[in-house]
């Protein structure tokens, strides 16, 4: 990110203000943190450059948080990091805070690089600056890492666009060359390692011309590649369809040669379902009658019970009877007895009413009363 100032009409270009928490925090796809994925990011482009690149030192022009700054450093190379945003520079880990500064790429460097990083910033400046800055940067190095967005319009930042041939004719302007058989994609798909070349101009266009005929044959050879793909595609689509008639013509014939078959098997499926149907009920009746005998079982307990008390009951009534019986049957024999006694009694008196004394005293009764005596 960078400052410029601009000419009458053109984009305002953005100050320190606009790359803000709000800026980190959304305008960099994956929130601009130190965190593992852009200490992973880093550390992979690092490493590519320690490598590949083997600079002994290093600028990172618009270095951010300084997380790139912070790798080539792990590696031995002594980097150093420069960003407009005062937010950003604030925030740099404290192993690389000596190291970097709040600043503008369009102003002159200090110190002279091996290698100076330039990763999606020129199109946050206007053209003027993005002019100056690639100028600065040429003066401090042979040799620049390069990547600008060519087609992100949507930043409001972005003001200064462009594809890969503009930025390749401004540092062509300054004795910058693509390095034609560096593959700097490791960093963007558009990425361009630009080195100061002193080759004489042919040179250079014979570099260009291997480069395009190495591109142009692998291009022809995809295009070839992707004739024949096609081709083979269309026979694959060919056969597919005749496949494809053969197995409906297949499929008609076997659906003809089998229909005694399938409304066999659809009887027999029928008469499966009715003798599941009829399983099902059975099972149902059965879970209906456990039900009931397990409610019986729960209520035979209480019937139990009942029944015992019944019987303690009736042997109680039994008991009584019996009792009333006995004592029936001893009246039965004292009124025999009395009944005896009685019939006896009548025989008495019936043998006294017919003896001379009582004859005697009905005479004597019948004078006393006609005489009026007490019997």
């Amino acid at each position: 990110m960078d400052d410029t100032s601009s000419g009458a009409g053109a984009p305002e270009a953005p100050t320190d203000g606009s790359f803000d928490a709000h800026y980190f925090a959304h305008c960099c796809g994956h929130p601009y943190l130190r965190d593992e994925h852009w200490l992973s990011f880093f550390g992979a482009i690092a490493e590519r450059i320690a490598t590949q690149m083997q600079p002994r030192r290093a600028l990172d022009a618009g270095c951010a948080l300084g997380i790139l700054v912070e790798a080539l450093r792990a590696r031995g190379i002594e980097a150093d990091g420069i960003d407009l945003s005062s937010y950003a520079i604030d925030r740099v880990h404290d192993s690389v805070r000596p190291f970097c500064r709040r600043g503008s790429i369009a102003d002159e460097f200090s110190d002279r690089y091996d290698l100076i990083v330039c990763i999606e910033v020129l199109e946050h400046m206007t053209a003027r600056e993005g002019e100056a800055a690639i100028a600065n940067i040429c003066r401090h190095t042979d040799d620049v890492l390069f990547s600008s967005s060519p087609s992100d319009h949507r930043e409001p930042s972005h003001v200064n666009v462009q594809p890969p041939e503009y930025w390749a004719e401004q540092f062509a302007r300054h004795g910058f060359y693509r390095d034609v058989d560096f593959d700097a994609s490791f960093l963007t798909a558009w990425a361009v390692r630009f080195r100061r070349s002193r080759e004489p101009l042919p040179r250079i266009i014979r570099n260009y011309e291997r480069q395009f005929a190495a591109l142009a044959a692998a291009r022809n050879e995809a295009r070839s590649f992707s004739v024949e793909g096609q081709r083979e595609l269309a026979r694959v689509e060919q056969r597919a369809a005749a496949l494809e008639a053969e197995r409906n013509e297949a499929r008609a014939t076997i659906e003809a040669g089998t229909g005694p078959a399938r409304a066999a098997l659809f009887e027999a499926t029928q008469q499966i379902v009715d003798l599941v149907k009829a399983l099902d009920e059975q099972r149902a009746a059965v879970a209906q009658a456990r039900v009931e005998i397990e409610r019986e079982r729960t209520e035979l307990p209480s019937v139990r019970a009942a029944l015992e008390e019944t019987h303690a009951h009736l042997t109680r009534k039994i008991a009584a009877v019996e009792a009333l019986e006995a004592g029936l049957a001893a009246s039965r024999v004292e009124f025999d007895r009395i009944e005896h006694e009685l019939q006896h009694a009548r025989e008495t008196i019936a043998r006294m009413e017919t003896s001379v004394f009582w004859r005697a005293r009905r005479v004597w009764a019948g004078l006393s009363r006609a005489l009026g005596r007490p019997t």
